[in-house]
């Protein structure tokens, strides 16, 4: 679900976000394969954030 966040907050494609954790690498580790530049340690993080709060509101 947070991957999906990402995908959305940052405009990284959601199948290339999925390929790239399909292969191995952690959430942050795509981040910053697909979108240079970005803190992809905070991204992570509040994507995370975001799920957790939408998973709570069920």
């Amino acid at each position: 679900m947070a991957a999906v966040h990402v995908s959305s907050n940052l405009g990284i494609p959601f199948g290339e976000l999925k390929g790239k954790m399909m292969s191995g690498d952690s959430l942050g580790q795509a981040i910053h394969a697909l979108k240079l530049g970005v803190d992809a340690d905070a991204a992570a993080r509040q994507a995370r954030s975001q799920a957790r709060a939408q998973l709570a509101a069920r």
